[in-house]
């Protein structure tokens, strides 16, 4: 493989990050979820599915 060439996806092991105070989400008119960051507009999240984090491990 040379330098230039992508590294293969790898399957992470580390814990999703905590939930922390400034993370917010409310439903939007069409019935997805916004989930955001309250102290940075830019970071945030839209979705019409939601899955149950316990039944995709």
């Amino acid at each position: 493989m040379s330098p230039s060439d992508p590294e293969p996806p790898t399957e992470s092991s580390a814990e999703p990050p905590a939930p922390t105070e400034h993370v917010a989400a409310f439903r939007a008119k069409d019935g997805s979820t916004v989930i955001y960051d309250e102290r940075d507009h830019t970071a945030w999240i839209q979705s019409k599915t939601a899955l149950d984090i316990d039944e995709t491990r």
